[in-house]
């Protein structure tokens, strides 16, 4: 979808970082502008001055100087938080039917506004790869997980370390049983792919070689749950060479405006907003815009923290990216013969409109559902 899109490119590289007078010690360089800040506070001032990102990783440190390239981060929304004031996290409410037996099922109220059914976790399903921070293989409950790889310590074994990569694995592929919690496409492989390491940065190194795999590794869905607003060709050029049959799906960005973020906003890539608890109203850490193509629970989203069997909350559109992910999943699953904009032509016409009648830069499409599946 929006294949009339166009961009501009604006990527910092490191030649113009080199150029001219040298960089003083203590000063992280975003979007292109000087922020001078105290050495050692470098993380908590992106924090401060960030939204959804932690933008710089050192590319050179010496003893006088410090130079930073742009990277991108997985999404969340804490630093949102200094921003705007976050909602209290509200008492599990028990969710509608169908009814799971699941055991964290009355807290899941994302899965139940999308009307998920109870479904078989036979590995029948499309593949889905998740770039992220990998996945927690001590945990009780596991997904149909396939090998994947490390693109951050360059070995085979993709065990995250955080648990963003685990939450949003969970919501994308938890099977449907008496424990923990039902995934969205319970059938569906999942490929970790790690291209994020433990403090959350996702070099663009390891995000456009984590592309390349997923894609010879027969991926039919690849989410991305990171992002920056900031364009970055190298990652744009990967994603150009992904095939049609491929569907792509990253999240729109936790800035709360309508400032691009990439890579969701690039041509080709499904761009996914949050919803809060009731599914109509964008959360208001959530980015729009034009180019957003569907929205999805991202607030107070329940899935799985720390091993090897604990589960918690988790709020931003990272969580909102795999909803639809596993949406695109059970899509590709029915019809593996449907190109991405065949999927994304199918979710556009069993979404649930949101906002203003027919396509909104808020909500694009409307709100991905499940409700199809069990007709």
């Amino acid at each position: 979808m929006n294949s009339q899109r166009m961009y501009a490119v604006g990527l910092l590289v490191a030649s113009l970082l080199f150029a001219g007078d040298p960089i003083e010690p203590g000063v992280l360089l975003r979007d292109g502008r000087i922020i001078e800040v105290p050495i050692g506070r470098e993380a908590e001032m992106a924090l401060v001055l960030g939204a959804d990102v932690l933008p710089l990783v050192p590319l050179l440190q010496e003893t006088e100087h410090r130079v930073y390239l742009p990277v991108v981060v997985t999404g969340s929304t804490q630093a949102a938080s200094r921003r705007i004031p976050p909602r209290p996290i509200p008492e599990p409410q028990p969710t509608s039917e169908p009814s799971h037996l699941d055991e964290h099922w009355d807290k899941q109220w994302g899965a139940a506004v999308l009307r998920l059914p109870v479904m078989d976790n036979e590995p029948t399903g499309a593949i889905v790869a998740v770039l992220d921070t990998g996945w927690f293989y001590g945990m009780d409950e596991q997904p149909n997980v396939v090998p994947g790889w490390d693109f951050v310590d360059g070995d085979g074994d993709p065990a995250s370390l955080i648990d963003h990569g685990p939450h949003v694995i969970s919501i994308i592929g938890a099977p449907h049983d008496a424990a923990g919690i039902a995934g969205i496409c319970p059938q569906c492989r999942i490929l970790p792919v790690r291209v994020c390491n433990a403090d959350g940065l996702c070099p663009q190194t390891a995000i456009v070689d984590g592309l390349r795999y997923a894609v010879l590794q027969g991926a039919d869905i690849i989410n991305m749950s990171f992002g920056a607003p900031w364009e970055m060709p190298y990652i744009e050029s990967a994603i150009a060479e992904v095939p049609d049959d491929v569907v792509l799906v990253a999240s729109a960005g936790n800035g709360g405006d309508s400032t691009p973020h990439y890579p969701a906003s690039y041509d080709g890539v499904l761009a996914i907003s949050a919803t809060w608890r009731d599914g109509m109203e964008l959360a208001s850490f959530s980015s729009y815009g034009p180019l957003v193509d569907f929205a999805a629970p991202g607030f107070c989203i329940f899935g799985a923290v720390e091993e090897p069997g604990r589960y918690g909350y988790k709020s931003g559109t990272s969580m909102a990216a795999p909803h639809a992910a596993g949406v695109a999943g059970l899509v590709k699953s029915l019809h593996p013969e449907w190109d991405r904009d065949e999927v994304a032509r199918f979710m556009a016409e069993t979404a649930t409109d949101a906002g203003a009648p027919g396509r909104d830069d808020r909500f694009g499409w409307g709100m991905v559902n499940v409700e199809w599946v069990s007709k």
